[in-house]
């Protein structure tokens, strides 16, 4: 309601969550499932591509297309119950009280620096569908066969970052996300 000053609540999940969009963005999922056909038509006519899955449910693709890297959902008040249920485990803790909104802030900021080095590294490897989610991009590169011989120094110390930066977010999505 316009006028209505924010609950406290609601301030936090803005301002941790539009330091983040994981879960829009294609680094945690890969496509959000919308089980009611309204929402389905509603995320149809704001310009989101909806497609059925083998399980016959509608879903759209990761990265969402109704977000922005500002942290903006232009669908949020249509969006699938999934991405209304979804609160990573930081926020969830910093909801709860038993983490510092600063701390949690930092952790966000830390995952986004991996998050964004990954993409990096993507690009400059030449890695395809820059569209496709976070995982469908990496698999793709690393399960290119390497010739150790043909290969500059430089394209191996980049796949090796890679690899690196890699590991190290899957563990901090595990850890502080999921």
């Amino acid at each position: 309601m316009k006028g209505t000053p924010q609950s406290a609540e609601e301030g936090l999940v803005e301002r941790l969550c539009g330091l983040c969009g994981f879960c829009c963005n294609g680094a945690i999922f890969h496509d959000v499932e919308a089980q009611d056909a309204r929402v389905v038509e509603a995320l149809r006519s704001a310009g989101l591509e909806m497609s059925p899955k083998s399980n016959g449910r509608m879903a759209f693709r990761q990265p969402c297309a109704a977000w922005s890297c500002e942290g903006a959902c232009r669908v949020h008040s249509e969006r699938p119950q999934p991405c209304r249920d979804f609160e990573c485990r930081l926020l969830k803790s910093a909801l709860a009280g038993e983490r510092e909104e600063r701390d949690a802030a930092t952790r966000l900021r830390e995952a986004r620096e991996l998050f964004d080095r990954i993409n990096e590294l993507l690009d400059a490897l030449g890695a395809p569908q820059p569209e496709a989610p976070l995982s469908a991009r990496w698999s793709g590169l690393i399960a290119e066969p390497i010739d150790l011989e043909a290969e500059s120094d430089q394209r191996l110390d980049q796949r090796e970052a890679l690899m690196e930066a890699i590991e190290q977010f899957q563990d901090r999505l595990a850890r502080d996300f999921l």
